[in-house]
């Protein structure tokens, strides 16, 4: 099986499945320093730029990986199309991105939503695209908003809710009627509401911490203690449910 890391980073996700047994990986990633990182750390195959112009052929892949990065495409339809044709036909994408309809704007520091992504979605809106895309929807789950990590030393430890979907690449000839779904703005709208209503107190508390432990005896303690919060496995006794299908 040969799988695409589009977007791979520093390759810590393609460093998991290598550890898992699969060795025909390959890397497209635009970054200069990640891409030299990904050689001498790892020795992929890494394509040193974006995903249009990497030059890949098609068909050349069984699956591909877009973990964490179709918010920052600006057209991603047309990324999606560009992936359905580097995969081989019934090649599978796995699509990871922050969830619209469960979000945590963070209006601290990482203020409303986050200014390097173009886009965010729902479950409904990530699936059109695919669809329109050329794909079927396999299995898709959807990660609840984490509030657990959260405290009163560490209110930013939270993160919002994230869709995770599988697809497989199909062509045009086998687009079903009905595969486009209407997007409901009312359930979009509550959900930000909700999430602007849950971010005050973690504001408020992050800005009374902030005040203490920069003007008082205690911001020294608190340094420490948040320091031990923030070495702790933030994903240790995490279950993931299956994905439905």
């Amino acid at each position: 099986i040969k799988i695409a890391d589009i977007g791979s980073g520093y390759g810590l996700f393609l460093k998991g499945l290598k550890e898992r047994g699969f060795s025909h990986l390959a890397a497209i990633e635009p970054n200069a320093e990640a891409a030299r990182a990904l050689r001498e750390n790892f020795g992929f195959e890494v394509h040193e730029a974006g995903l249009g112009d990497a030059g890949l052929p098609h068909g050349a892949f069984d699956a591909a990986i877009l973990v964490a990065v179709i918010e920052h495409f600006t057209d991603p339809v047309g990324a999606l199309r560009d992936i359905r044709d580097i995969l081989r036909p019934g090649g599978y994408l796995y699509v990871n991105t922050p969830n619209l309809g469960d979000v945590v704007l963070r209006q601290g520091w990482n203020k409303n939503f986050k200014f390097v992504h173009t886009f965010y979605f729902t479950e409904t809106s990530l699936s059109n695209c695919l669809h329109k895309a050329g794909f079927e929807i396999v299995a898709s789950y959807n990660l609840p908003a984490n509030l657990r990590y959260a405290g009163w030393l560490s209110p930013e430890h939270y993160s919002s809710g994230e869709l995770n979907i599988i697809a497989r690449s199909i062509g045009t000839g086998e687009m079903h009627a009905g595969a486009i779904r209407r997007e409901d703005w009312r359930e979009v709208e509550t959900a930000v509401k909700r999430a602007w209503r849950r971010d005050r107190p973690y504001n408020f508390i992050r800005r009374v911490i902030g005040f203490f432990r920069a003007r008082t005896p205690l911001g020294y303690p608190l340094k420490i203690i948040e320091r031990r919060m923030r070495s702790q496995d933030l994903l240790s006794g995490v279950r993931v449910p299956n994905f439905r299908s």
